[in-house]
Parts: C-alpha cells; sequence; structure tokens
C-alpha cells in the first residue's frame, strides 16, 4: 500500500472537532476511495498489545511444532504409520491432490479463462507492528 500515509494531521482534527462524540478522530488515512477513514480504538490498546503477544508466541509454537513434526517424519521414513507403545500414534499417509494449473490454463485459453474468472471483495484484518512512539 505505498503512497498511502497520513494526510495534514492537524487540519483534519480541525475539521472533524465534535463529528464524533466522546471520541477523538483519528487522522485521516489516503487510501482507496472507497475506504473510510481511521477511528481511534485507544479504548482497545490493551486489547491490541495482547494480540501481539499472542500472535508472537503462536510463531514461537508452530516454528517448535514444524520441527518435532519433521522429527518424526523423519524417523517415519517410507512407513505410514507411527506407534507408540505399540499403538497408532502417527499417521502419514500418500495421496494424490488434482488442481487447475491456472496459469497454464490462463495462457491456453485466456477468453475461457476470463469468462470464469470471478472477483470478489474481502476485508482483511492487519495487525500492524508495534512503534516506537
Amino acid at each position: 500500500m505505498s503512497g498511502y500515509g497520513v494526510v495534514d494531521e492537524a487540519a483534519y482534527y480541525q475539521a472533524m472537532a465534535g463529528a464524533a462524540p466522546g471520541r477523538a478522530p483519528a487522522p485521516e488515512i489516503a487510501g482507496p476511495p472507497d475506504m473510510k477513514p481511521a477511528t481511534a480504538v485507544d479504548e482497545l490498546a490493551d486489547h491490541v498489545a495482547r494480540l501481539r503477544q499472542i500472535n508472537a508466541r503462536i510463531r514461537e509454537l508452530s516454528a517448535e511444532a514444524d520441527e518435532i513434526k519433521a522429527g518424526i517424519q523423519d524417523a517415519l521414513g517410507d512407513y505410514e504409520v507411527g506407534t507408540v507403545h505399540g499403538l497408532p500414534a502417527v499417521t502419514w499417509s500418500r495421496h494424490t491432490r488434482h488442481a487447475l494449473d491456472q496459469k497454464a490454463f490462463r495462457e491456453a485459453c485466456p477468453d475461457l479463462y476470463r469468462h470464469f474468472l470471478k472477483a470478489s471483495t474481502v476485508r482483511r484484518f492487519t495487525l500492524n507492528e508495534e512503534t516506537d512512539e
């Protein structure tokens, strides 16, 4: 999203004075025409901080899980089932997945590709990295 940024913060606050009772307006963010301006969520600062902590912990645990999983897979080798105390504990089975090669389809049949192309609008939640203020 390069090119987006805060636009004249002082003028924005002055123009928005009293627009949102009980809540100080955040500076306007220049973005796509259909993007609503930013809103202050100062009362949720603790939630944002906790979410950052949780996400960091998830990344740590995910890395640890990946290491453990790789070790188990290495021990399984070509076997599909691993047992612990004689009982099946893990399964690493093979299966065939069929997927459409979109790039090849687009190149081979561009008109047909465009005919079946479907656009949808979604919202993506992004937790910005903590900044020093």
